[in-house]
């Protein structure tokens, strides 16, 4: 089973382009494995890059309070 690689829609064999996003479906086999790993691949992207951030703002409000 095919599915879209950025929403994650299934397609059939013969589709170019996806029906819900509409970017261009590659030749190659996407599956609904690799489409849950990626998703969760993003996510723990996003919760770092949130993570990091908000230390960066509690350790520049510390050096403010002290100056």
């Amino acid at each position: 089973m095919k599915i879209c690689k950025e929403c994650g829609k299934e397609f059939e064999d013969g589709d170019r382009f996806c029906d819900r996003c509409g970017i261009p479906l590659p030749d190659i086999t996407y599956t609904k494995e690799k489409h849950i790993a990626t998703v969760k691949e993003k996510r723990g992207t996003k919760f770092i890059l949130i993570y990091t951030t908000i230390l960066s703002l509690i350790y520049l409000s510390i050096i403010i309070i002290n100056l």
